[in-house]
């Protein structure tokens, strides 16, 4: 017995079991397929939800395994790249070296070819003065 001035007492919430959940009805039965339905939508709406969770998981982790492999791929570019930068330095220089002498040793080539076209012209003067002189070189 409730005491006087609380009114009646509380209702007890009843619980019925409805596709596998269960389904709080509070004496209205009237309303008992749109809770049913609200509760199975909220099931569906959580299942949707898991599912979607679980797919973003493994779409990050994708993202991770492909973010660790092109980590990789950028470390073996940069030391590749190192590598390269330090040849093409080395191949500067060589240049930048080759290209001091270059233009000294055009000159003595130039020298000697004219240098040597001198001598041939002295050595074929010599000839046409001297025709014993081809005939002892023949010999």
């Amino acid at each position: 017995v409730w005491p006087q001035g609380f009114g009646a007492a509380p209702r007890v919430p009843q619980q019925r079991v409805f596709g596998g959940c269960f389904v709080e009805v509070a004496g209205l039965d009237h309303r008992l397929p749109q809770v049913v339905r609200r509760r199975s939508g909220r099931m569906a709406h959580r299942h949707d939800q898991v599912s979607k969770a679980k797919e973003l998981q493994k779409s990050i982790e994708s993202m991770m395994a492909d973010a660790e492999r092109i980590e990789g791929e950028v470390r073996r570019l940069a030391e590749e790249k190192a590598q390269v930068d330090k040849k093409l330095f080395s191949y500067n220089e060589k240049m930048q070296a080759i290209q001091a002498q270059l233009p000294a040793k055009q000159k003595r080539l130039r020298d000697l070819t004219q240098e040597q076209t001198i001598k041939e012209a002295q050595y074929m003067a010599l000839l046409e003065a001297s025709p014993t002189l081809v005939q002892v070189m023949k010999r």
